[in-house]
């Protein structure tokens, strides 16, 4: 079983696939939502509220998406 831990406190946990699908490809995709889902984007929102200014929009290098960049993919995705 997998949790989300935030200041020491668990507040998801990440729901398991449907069990669903058909192929191991599949399988991957739709795991990958869930953990972005309910576990990369609880912890990005986190970041994004406790940063002071305009540093959620600066990248932190020239590969790198900024967090908002980032979370803009995730929420539209």
């Amino acid at each position: 079983m997998w949790f989300l831990a935030v200041r020491h406190t668990i507040i998801a946990t990440l729901e398991p696939t449907t069990g669903t699908a058909r192929t191991d490809a599949q399988e991957f995709i739709e795991a990958s939502r869930v953990f972005l889902k309910q576990d990369f984007l609880p912890k990005l929102l986190y970041c994004l509220e406790n940063m002071s200014g305009r540093r959620h929009l600066v990248a932190p290098n020239e590969k790198s998406n900024s967090a908002a960049t980032s979370y803009f993919h995730l929420r539209g995705n």
